[in-house]
């Protein structure tokens, strides 16, 4: 039996999600910093004309797109491109 302690609501070992800042995506915070990603949700969210906390399933593709966008300039295409259709596959 093993003595890794886990999150009972998601299963992951708690050294894993205390480490991380699971936004409503899940996404981010494992590309970006927490204070980076939660910035950056926000703002494309505004691009789109609405707020992480009131996005909904037929916005995804547009805040794909434009995070998509935002992680390229600043980390990497293949990221953001992955990251992208993560948020996508979200649907």
């Amino acid at each position: 039996m093993s003595n890794i302690k886990m999150c009972p609501k998601c299963g992951v070992p708690d050294f894993v999600t205390g480490q991380h800042l699971w936004l409503n995506n899940g996404l981010l915070s494992n590309v970006m910093g927490d204070f980076i990603a939660t910035a950056t949700l926000k703002k494309n969210c505004e691009l789109i004309g609405t707020s992480p906390d009131s996005l909904n399933a037929d916005q995804l593709p547009d805040l794909a797109e434009k995070i998509e966008k935002s992680i390229a300039f600043f980390n990497n295409a293949d990221i953001a491109r992955d990251l992208a259709g993560k948020i996508k596959a979200l649907r």
